[in-house]
């Protein structure tokens, strides 16, 4: 069979795939499509199709053979450490990749750990990497940021929602301070406390190498003090960077929330003291009874 012209395939919540994941068969006819027909193919989307280790070892090895692909998505994939492992054995003899997407695999630290030997080697094409939701806790935190460090690839990195906490915010700031190529870096849902994100915050404005442009601290339970301060260092900064939580930082601003109604029936029986509670909760200056 001849190559053929196809250079996108989209593949995604195929149920096709998702029913034949457990086939000893359908890795092996991947191979002989990547290998063959899409020897060209450019982008590769397997997204929630509970591909598995078995697919992703297929996809190492195609791409260690340096196939033409440069985009490819395995979010919710179900790889797990092991099939990250053989994934990124491959990827650390292939250049041409530049985006590779893996969210929610739930491949812990060992899977960081074997994600950062790709992200350390010379070789490596990665422009974008999406890890967001794997619970790589501080240590795969720690692995990731020591190739960071020596990284000069890497535009785009969404590591949010790991459980970063500050140990791995700590580990973040090592990067910032001398990572020079890195512009976007979402750090949503980590466990932050305020110490770390305005520490995060002050790094990348005043890091003299620092070229992020793009910061996002969603849902780490920050006050809203640290979110105007967080605006506020942003502002000063002389290139300008987007923040997500600048706009909450209005909608928050004690002037606008005295302002603000909350409308909702309230039970006959409401007390003061409910009363009280429902005006703490929602920050508002009135409450209407509908």
């Amino acid at each position: 069979v001849g190559t053929c012209a196809v250079q996108r395939l989209v593949l995604a919540r195929n149920k096709a795939i998702r029913n034949l994941g457990g086939s000893q068969h359908l890795p092996l006819q991947l191979q002989l499509c990547l290998t063959g027909p899409l020897a060209n193919l450019q982008v590769l989307d397997l997204s929630h199709t509970d591909a598995g280790p078995e697919m992703a070892a297929v996809l190492g090895n195609t791409l260690s053979a340096g196939h033409s692909l440069i985009e490819l998505n395995l979010n919710e994939c179900q790889l797990g450490k092991n099939g990250t492992r053989v994934l990124c054995t491959g990827l650390q003899k292939n250049s041409t990749l530049q985006t590779l997407s893996l969210n929610a695999n739930d491949f812990g630290a060992a899977g960081a750990h074997s994600l950062s030997l790709v992200l350390a080697t010379p070789t490596c094409g990665l422009r974008t990497l999406n890890v967001y939701g794997n619970r790589i806790d501080v240590p795969g935190a720690v692995h990731f940021c020591k190739a960071l460090q020596v990284n000069t690839v890497l535009r785009s990195l969404d590591i949010g929602k790991n459980r970063l906490r500050k140990n791995g915010a700590a580990a973040m700031l090592q990067v910032l301070q001398v990572n020079t190529t890195l512009e976007k870096l979402l750090l949503k849902r980590n466990k932050f406390d305020d110490t770390a994100a305005l520490s995060l915050i002050k790094t990348i404005t005043s890091a003299p190498g620092c070229n992020v442009s793009e910061i996002s601290l969603a849902d780490n339970n920050l006050s809203y003090t640290t979110i105007v301060d967080a605006v506020g260092a942003l502002k000063l900064c002389k290139r300008e960077i987007t923040f997500d939580l600048e706009e909450r930082a209005g909608y928050l601003a004690p002037a606008r929330l005295e302002k603000t109604a909350y409308v909702s029936p309230l039970p006959l029986n409401a007390t003061d003291e409910m009363l009280k509670r429902l005006l703490y909760s929602y920050k508002c200056g009135a409450i209407v009874n509908m």
